[in-house]
């Protein structure tokens, strides 16, 4: 036993994948495998699609499902709109929190125009 849990199926999942926690850090490893696609050295992970949301030492960051690193560490939390690749795809939008000020940015954290903390929260909370 290696690994604290490992994810069953899940819907919208990345295919042939399951994630893993181990000694309270998050990673990736293949379905049939187990080789590890992303170590488990993340304190959170929230997978849409191929995207990956994470946050590793209090910063946020974005990685696709083969470990790519597509936005840096730099902001202090990064949040897909609710409905990011479920009904209206990517382009619905990624929200990020830098210091006290909030951002609409590309996968790439790409700054796209900065928003108020109310369109924050309305746009990444359920």
């Amino acid at each position: 036993m290696e690994y604290d849990e490992i994810s069953n199926w899940v819907e919208y999942g990345p295919e042939k994948r399951h994630f893993i926690r181990k000694k309270g850090k998050y990673g990736l490893i293949e379905y049939e495998t187990f080789k590890t696609v992303i170590p488990p050295v993340y304190d959170r992970m929230e997978q849409r699609g191929d995207i990956i949301f994470v946050t590793k030492g209090g910063k946020a960051g974005i990685l696709d499902i083969d470990n790519k690193e597509l936005c840096h560490f730099i902001f202090d939390d990064i949040k897909p709109h609710r409905s990011f690749s479920y009904r209206i795809g990517k382009d619905i939008g990624i929200y990020s929190r830098k210091g006290g000020r909030f951002f609409r940015i590309n996968l790439q954290g790409e700054i796209q125009k900065e928003i108020t903390e109310k369109e924050y929260k309305e746009n990444t909370t359920y």
